[in-house]
């Protein structure tokens, strides 16, 4: 249909759904207004899920117009949760960036996964179903809160540093793996609804692993 944020899915798009094959952008961006419908009123209001492009736009020199346009009536810095869905190297995972607009906060953790006392908002986690940890990720979602914070927040609120690895924390929790070549894309979804339907506060609770943020993310 031609309604305003709808995805259009053809015969070609449904073939990814087969047995073996790779999710592509347009089943994923389909699946994420579907899990956008489903999210009650009060976690819609704070939780923002970004186009599966978003991430291609991020790596591409000179984009940093376009992507601006698509959050041109949307204060991220007000949301809660930003998910980002992300394909690099034909590999779907997921960024999810917590609390972008909150003031440096660390949070107690008894972690192992977690650098020092515990874990600092704002923060970026990055599940992954095939285990690694690829720091290349965090780089230009960080430039990114950057130009969008120093374009609309910094006249009024003033500078911030989120271009740094000081500035905004990165790290890969733990979280369900595949055992084939293909599957990313759906342990990717898996996470992406863990995080919206399920209760966002307690998702996180789970994969830091003992941290209790709780006090802090109902603020």
């Amino acid at each position: 249909n031609n309604v305003a944020g709808s995805v259009t899915l053809t015969v070609e798009d449904l073939e990814c759904l087969r047995e073996d094959q790779f999710l592509n952008d347009q089943i994923v961006d389909f699946y994420a207004k579907l899990l956008q419908e489903r999210m009650a009123p009060k976690e819609a209001g704070r939780i923002h899920i970004f186009s599966s492009f978003l991430s291609k736009k991020l790596e591409a020199r000179g984009s940093e117009a376009d992507v601006a346009k698509w959050t041109k009536g949307v204060d991220i810095f007000s949301k809660d949760f930003l998910m980002i869905p992300m394909c690099k190297a034909l590999h779907w995972t997921l960024a999810v960036v917590c609390f972008p607009g909150a003031q440096r906060t660390t949070v107690r953790c008894a972690s192992p996964l977690v650098r020092g006392s515990g874990l600092t908002f704002p923060c970026i986690l990055h599940f992954n179903s095939i285990r690694r940890s690829d720091q290349g990720v965090f780089r230009p979602i960080r430039a990114y809160l950057q130009r969008e914070w120093d374009a609309k927040k910094r006249q009024t609120e003033g500078a911030r540093d989120f271009a740094s690895e000081g500035g905004v924390q990165g790290w890969t929790p733990k979280c369900p793996q595949q055992d084939n070549d293909c599957d990313c894309g759906v342990f990717m979804l898996e996470s992406l609804e863990r995080m919206c339907i399920d209760d966002p506060e307690k998702s996180l609770g789970e994969v830091v692993m003992g941290g209790d943020a709780s006090g802090f993310m109902q603020r």
